[in-house]
C-alpha cells in the first residue's frame, strides 16, 4: 500500500468508528483525496506505517472536532511538537466534513 492509502484506510476506519460514516467508494475516494492533500502539504512526512495510520485517524478526529486527535498525542508521535501542532492546525483549517450522499443512500433518499 502507498503511504496515502495507508492513511486513507485509517481515516475511513476512524470515520466509521466515530461517526458511523458509510465507507462506500465515494467516501473512500474522499479519504484518498483528503490524505493525499495532507501528504502533499507536508512534503511526504517520512513516517513509518504505524504513524501513517495514526495520522489518518487523527486527521478525521481532529477535523471533526472529536476532542482528540493530533493535539492529544505525545510530541514525539509526529517527530516533535512543531510537527504535531502544524498537523493539528492543518486539520482544523480544512474543517469538518459531512458525507451527505452516503447518509442519503442509507435513508433511501437516493
Amino acid at each position: 500500500m502507498s503511504p496515502v492509502s495507508i492513511m486513507a484506510a485509517a481515516y475511513c476506519a476512524a470515520a466509521n468508528w466515530a461517526d458511523d460514516v458509510i465507507t462506500d467508494k465515494a467516501f473512500m475516494d474522499h479519504a484518498e483525496k483528503a490524505c493525499g492533500d495532507l501528504w502533499r502539504a507536508f512534503g511526504g512526512l517520512g513516517f513509518d506505517d504505524e504513524t501513517l495510520e495514526q495520522c489518518g485517524h487523527d486527521l478525521w478526529l481532529t477535523r471533526q472536532g472529536h476532542g482528540t486527535g493530533f493535539w492529544d498525542r505525545p510530541d514525539n508521535t509526529y517527530g516533535n511538537a512543531s510537527n504535531r501542532e502544524k498537523l493539528d492546525n492543518y486539520a482544523q483549517k480544512v474543517g469538518e466534513f459531512y458525507d451527505f450522499v452516503s447518509e442519503s443512500r442509507e435513508r433511501g433518499a437516493l
